[in-house]
């Protein structure tokens, strides 16, 4: 599984999302960066099958506009079935 710090609005929808958290902790030389909570957003963290991490751009914007977080703290991620071919 793979662990995800997301941040949603009030409506319980994701509006940015970052994979690998503890990663990006590993060296004090390689850059970071880092996301910030504006007014009415709340901070999150999940886990997703691998398989997500491993998806393009526009197939994760379509994952994660179907995942949604009620309070207090309940996340619903899809059903889904990654299916990968060779190009």
């Amino acid at each position: 599984m793979a662990k995800v710090l997301a941040i949603v609005d009030d409506s319980g929808r994701v509006l940015a999302a970052q994979f690998d958290v503890e990663q990006d902790k590993q060296d004090d030389e390689t850059p970071s960066s880092g996301m910030l909570l504006l007014p009415g957003q709340r901070q999150v963290e999940f886990e997703v099958p691998d398989e997500i991490a491993r998806l393009s751009g526009p197939d994760l914007t379509h994952y994660f506009s179907h995942v949604n977080v009620s309070w207090p703290a309940v996340v619903t991620t899809p059903r889904i079935e990654v299916v990968t071919r060779d190009h």
